[in-house]
């Protein structure tokens, strides 16, 4: 399984509080059969003040030679999760917003109770730059919650949604259940993602919600959400879509570690 939601760097935002914590979850993941993770700190203005730079960068190097040095078998990419406001479009102009492992495809979240129609501009404004956003956990957010349809405006312009493993399995509750089988069955989602935010809460594991979308609906649906798109984002290729199996790229793989580690060094 491929994790492209996971706040594993430490010390930047409310995941990972310091190195060991970010170990011990690589050791997690690791153990749950997941080989690669795309580290995703929040981008949040005034809160989480993560842009590209010496920082983040720093963090991921030494997060990087730890992993080369012992072997660790799961590969973290660069990423970072996008706080949808007023000032996004600015700051992607600037070049301060990360993709997703250097592709095309960005993770971008907003506020729970945020004006659809503001939502929709900053989609928008992100897709007239080329990129193809990833909407984070929308069966969080009450205006998804009370209307789940407005996310069909998301998809009929070229955006995707990824919902939450916790979600799934009932972490999140009751609500946040539902919505997410709701837009499941919509064939409305693309991605399920962590979102691990440490090594005692919200881990990165994911084999539970995996299992549970494989009963409820099918495995191969489960493998198009946890490994067959998440591949597609780390390869930079176009999505499969659960009612559009036609609609993937052949040949897509992942890289070797030989390939992984000479793209570090």
């Amino acid at each position: 399984m491929i994790d492209i939601h996971c706040h594993i760097l430490y010390g930047v935002d409310d995941g990972a509080e310091d190195f060991i914590d970010s170990c011990e979850m690589l050791r997690q993941a690791e153990e749950s059969g997941i080989t690669d993770i795309i580290a995703t700190p929040h981008s949040y203005p005034g809160l989480f003040n993560n842009y590209k730079g010496k920082a983040l960068d720093e963090r991921f190097d030494r997060l990087s030679a730890h992993m080369k040095e012992t072997k660790t078998s799961v590969r973290v990419h660069r990423g970072m999760e996008v706080y949808a406001n007023d000032d996004t479009l600015r700051r992607f102009d600037k070049d301060q917003l990360m993709t997703l492992a250097g592709s095309r495809f960005m993770l971008i979240e907003s506020a729970f109770n945020e004006n659809p129609k503001f939502m929709m501009r900053c989609l928008s404004g992100l897709r007239e730059r080329g990129i193809h956003p990833i909407v984070a956990h929308p069966e969080r957010y009450y205006y998804i919650q009370d209307r789940p349809d407005i996310v069909c405006d998301w998809l009929d312009i070229g955006c995707s949604l990824q919902i939450n493993a916790g979600s799934i399995t009932g972490y999140f509750g009751r609500k946040c259940r539902e919505t997410a089988y709701t837009l499941l069955s919509m064939n409305a989602v693309q991605f399920a993602a962590g979102d691990a935010h440490g090594a005692i809460s919200r881990t990165p594991e994911l084999c539970e919600a995996y299992e549970q979308i494989g009963v409820h609906f099918s495995f191969a649906y489960a493998d198009l959400l946890f490994r067959d798109n998440p591949l597609a984002v780390l390869n930079n290729k176009k999505l499969r879509f659960p009612n559009d199996p036609a609609a993937s790229e052949p040949e897509d793989r992942i890289l070797t570690d030989e390939e992984y580690w000479a793209q570090l060094d």
